[in-house]
């Protein structure tokens, strides 16, 4: 379906968005085209595709090194942060606090809204980090 009706008959923002997702999801589990996202090369099917949607560009302005060596995968071949939050919240943020932060001059970004799945990690207990309340407390 189209959302544009659906706006133009005033819809709110998170309708629209619910109802992009509803199409999305029903168009992708038609006729098996979720098959390629199974198979080999599937988790870069669904990278490429983040990156085509969100744009190289905004991505980089998402981070907070807009030119990082390597942005989505960390050390060791792990998923980098701003993968995970790209994933989670539509935006390669490199921070899982809440907001901006000035860091000297140095803006920080963390999740920017209340993301639809929440976020917690190990590593808050050892006090490496703190996870705000956006990705503790997901819509």
């Amino acid at each position: 379906g189209d959302c544009r009706g659906f706006w133009a008959a005033g819809g709110s923002g998170e309708e629209v968005e619910a109802k992009l997702a509803e199409d999305v999801a029903e168009y992708l589990l038609q006729g098996g085209r979720l098959t390629a996202f199974k198979e080999p090369g599937g988790v870069l099917l669904v990278v490429r595709s983040l990156v085509a949607t969100r744009g190289a560009e905004q991505i980089a302005d998402d981070m907070d090194d807009p030119h990082p060596h390597c942005a989505f995968t960390a050390q060791f071949g792990h998923c980098s942060q701003e993968l995970m939050n790209l994933l989670m919240t539509g935006a390669a943020t490199s921070n899982v606090f809440d907001g901006v932060k000035d860091m000297g001059g140095l803006l920080m970004k963390g999740c920017l809204g209340r993301p639809h799945v929440g976020y917690l990690t190990q590593i808050e207990a050892l006090r490496y980090c703190s996870v705000g309340t956006y990705f503790k407390t997901p819509k």
